[in-house]
């Protein structure tokens, strides 16, 4: 798994730093959005599908990388590198206020990923808390 916005399609990862360039500026220096995902294989994606299955932890992901494949798992016909049509990105907080910054992931701030995710599909991008089975933190290109 990366976290390098070059193994994204060109049109997810110019997104995606727009995105991060808008929410961080709109929320201030105490919360800052970053990428914790762009690709995976399939070996990578089935270890995260066991999550919340056969191993310890919450569900995290419906796709086990092999019958069902991920977003993340797109690959440019091409050149035959990662070419993920989806990112997940994390709210970065400062939980303990003034002082040095000691960031943690909140991945329950629903309002923030609610704003995120608003601010994504204004660029293009489909937003994954608004499927069925929400994931707030996912943000894809829309197939077509």
């Amino acid at each position: 798994m990366s976290r390098d916005l070059s193994r994204a399609h060109p049109f997810v990862a110019d997104a995606v730093r727009r995105l991060i360039a808008e929410c961080n500026e709109a929320w201030g220096e105490r919360q800052v959005l970053i990428v914790t995902r762009v690709d995976a294989t399939a070996e990578e994606q089935h270890s995260l599908w066991e999550q919340g299955r056969t191993k310890p932890g919450a569900v995290v992901t419906q796709c086990d990388g092999y019958e069902k494949v991920s977003r993340h798992q797109a690959i440019d016909p091409m050149t035959g590198l990662p070419a993920s049509d989806a990112v997940d990105l994390c709210v970065m907080v400062d939980p303990d206020g003034p002082g040095p910054i000691k960031a943690v992931c909140d991945w329950s701030n629903k309002r923030l990923f609610r704003e995120m995710g608003v601010r994504a599909e204004k660029l293009g991008l489909k937003w994954g808390g608004r499927w069925r089975k929400a994931d707030g933190p996912h943000v894809e290109r829309s197939q077509g």
